[in-house]
Parts: C-alpha cells; structure tokens; sequence
C-alpha cells in the first residue's frame, strides 16, 4: 500500500521541514486506481498553492477525488481530531473532535 501525508492549511512554503505547520491527514491509496487519484489530488494542489512546497488542499475535493479508493487516517498528531481533543482539554473537547471527526467521515463515506 502506498500513501502520503497530505498537510493542509499551511501559512508558506515548507521545503523539506521534517514536520510541517498545519493540519495532517494520512492518506492510504487503495490498489493502483487509488495510488492514481491520490497523485491527481497531490498534484492540484501542488498547482493551487503557486509556489514550491505549499500546495493547498481543499477538502472537499478531496473526498470527490478519493472515490472510495482511499483509507484516510486520523490518528496524526496534527490531525483536526487529535488537535481538538488536545487543544481545550475539557469536557467539550470530545464534543470539537466528534465534530472534526464527523466531517472526515462525512467525505470519505
């Protein structure tokens, strides 16, 4: 199986930093159609972000373009779940990230 670390929201550039800004999301393709559409959505957003090492993901095209070939991951600990749970750690916590994590779902599903 072959993957990538997609990091969205980045504020610039990040040209081989070990451990870019921004939120994370593990992506796993699924066969060769899988692997495909991933380069495709790696590409557009490569393209999108007009400068090299910013590319700029938009979620929504994301979920269109993985098609159920994708298993995304979200144990990052830059993931928006792992953030929400982290960021304000109180009772609500779970409520931000059952919201974050329903979204994710809510575009792979």
């Amino acid at each position: 199986m072959f993957g990538a670390e997609l990091s969205l929201g980045l504020p610039g550039p990040q040209n081989g930093q070990a451990d870019p800004e921004g939120d994370h999301l593990l992506v796993l393709a699924r066969g060769p159609q899988g692997y495909h559409r991933l380069c495709r959505a790696i590409s557009l957003a490569h393209r999108r972000g007009g400068q090299k090492g910013r590319p700029v993901y938009d979620l929504g095209e994301l979920g269109a373009l993985a098609g159920g070939h994708w298993l995304v991951l979200s144990g990052c600990r830059k993931s928006t779940v792992r953030r929400a749970l982290t960021a304000r750690p109180t009772p609500e916590s779970s409520g931000a990230a059952a919201e974050a994590l329903g979204q994710l779902i809510g575009l792979w599903s």
